[in-house]
């Protein structure tokens, strides 16, 4: 009987998965958006950025609203991403995690400096 119940335990632990932070693609943010509470968006979202990939194309990652509950940034995050965003020599590292459907939720971030930043200007 104690076997079982040791057996079963384990069981129930392998069976949890892992609800680590997801590591995105490094790659510079292209665009930035805020919404306001005027916006006919803003119960779905309350920002995004988007990130560009190296293939061609973007990754947009959301915060806020359905799509992304209790997920929401302060002013100075913000800022920090307009920073990065403003300046090209940086690139983000986001972090995510799965949110309502098929989006992509930020919930970290690591502001990057470009490997060939020496042959911007």
């Amino acid at each position: 009987m104690r076997r079982l119940l040791l057996a079963v335990a384990l069981a129930a632990i392998v069976a949890v998965p892992a609800r680590a932070d997801l590591v995105g693609a490094i790659g510079p943010i292209v665009a930035l958006r805020i919404q306001n509470t005027s916006s006919d968006d803003f119960a779905s979202f309350k920002g995004f950025i988007l990130v560009g990939e190296s293939i061609g194309g973007y990754v947009r990652y959301n915060w806020g609203g359905s799509r992304c509950p209790a997920l929401i940034l302060t002013d100075a995050e913000i800022q920090s991403l307009q920073r990065g965003m403003n300046n090209p020599r940086i690139l983000i590292e986001p972090s995510y995690k799965l949110g309502q459907g098929p989006n992509l939720c930020l919930v970290a971030w690591s502001l990057v400096l470009r490997s060939d930043q020496a042959a911007l200007p």
